[in-house]
């Protein structure tokens, strides 16, 4: 992942939008690999195994979970559950 030629051949695997794509790695290079590339969105995972503690990136914003990624279910005033709308998840 280090390597373009990665991306390059991954992108033409699953022609994906550069600018829209995610990647949480617990590496910083391969982050910087897929910066360089044009990805969209890095996230650092700080805590790479539950038998190490977490270290954060100064570079990256950083998660120790991935369940930090899912957005948290909405409530309306009543207390219903709420589905966010594709354009809501998008905006994000």
């Amino acid at each position: 992942k280090e390597d373009e030629r990665f991306w390059q051949r991954l992108e033409q695997m699953l022609d994906f939008d550069r600018a829209r794509t995610l990647l949480a790695d617990d590496t910083e290079k391969v982050l910087r690999a897929a910066e360089r590339y044009g990805l969209g969105v890095l996230i650092f995972v700080a805590r790479s195994s539950s038998r190490k503690p977490a270290s954060f990136s100064r570079r990256y914003p950083s998660i120790e979970y991935f369940n930090e990624l899912i957005p948290a279910e909405r409530q309306d005033d009543a207390g219903n559950r709420m589905e966010t709308s594709k354009n809501e998840r998008m905006e994000k």
